[in-house]
């Protein structure tokens, strides 16, 4: 059998000039296109679709009158028109996913908290942005705490959560958010969790793969279903039997 495989540990492949071509884009950056659909980004981050579309599309609400009023989306998306996110935007829906898992979060406090942060940094897209590593967690969050009233002490449970996640976005030399690792475990710290499935806009199309096989999660898992087993796969795919393992444990909550 002829395997696809792709080298992901090689120093510097971040910043090849292949990487950096936009030429087959449209003249975009592979982290612009627009690639998934809200129903894909929900599935990958393993949040509600609903909460998926009400922070990227907006959505309308019954409020106790009868009336219907409209929420506006928290993040600028890349085709609105066609309905299509980019990596760019799943960066910033998992950052908000930070808040949306551990706290109640309040959704025009957070539409305020990026609008600050557009304005303060010049950005579209603060919260994919490399600034967020440095300051813009503690501005976010102080905004955030602030428009909530929200106590100190919840202030510094939001942060060091949004920093959790931050440490699961890896970036190029430039600062730019160009590869995700998706929260596969819950029972887990955030920051503990394992590596191995990874969301990377230049390979695979942007769909979740296994780390070191270069192979979708989802035909990992579909070989699983056909018969071939944990010890069978990782032979084939030159990885371990974890990683398999994590890979199907990905699919699965996915599902």
């Amino acid at each position: 059998m002829i395997r696809r495989r792709l080298d992901l540990a090689i120093p510097g492949w971040h910043d090849h000039p292949v990487t950096r071509r936009s030429d087959m884009y449209g003249g975009l950056s592979p982290e612009q296109v627009p690639a998934y659909t809200p129903t894909e980004l929900a599935n990958y981050l393993q949040l509600p679709r609903g909460t998926v579309i009400a922070w990227t599309l907006g959505t309308t609400y019954r409020v106790k009158d009868g009336t219907r009023r409209q929420f506006k989306p928290v993040i600028q998306v890349a085709d609105r028109k066609a309905r299509r996110l980019s990596f760019e935007n799943l960066v910033e829906v998992h950052v908000l996913s930070s808040l949306r898992r551990q706290h109640r979060v309040k959704l025009d406090a957070v539409r305020t908290a990026v609008l600050f942060l557009r304005k303060h940094f010049g950005t579209e897209h603060p919260l994919a942005d490399q600034e967020m590593l440095t300051d813009g967690t503690d501005i976010f969050v102080g905004r955030y705490g602030r428009l909530t009233n929200a106590s100190r002490e919840g202030q510094e449970a939001m942060r060091e959560m949004v920093a959790r996640y931050l440490t699961r976005i890896e970036r190029t030399k430039q600062g730019k958010s160009i590869r995700l690792y998706p929260v596969t475990r819950t029972a887990v710290a955030v920051d503990e969790a394992p590596k191995l499935v990874a969301i990377d806009p230049r390979y695979r199309f942007g769909q979740p793969f296994l780390l070191g096989a270069g192979v979708e999660t989802r035909v990992v898992a579909g070989r699983h279903k056909a018969g071939d087993s944990v010890k069978e796969l990782a032979e084939d795919l030159g990885v371990s039997e974890a990683a398999i393992e994590e890979a199907l444990r990905y699919e699965l909550r996915a599902a």
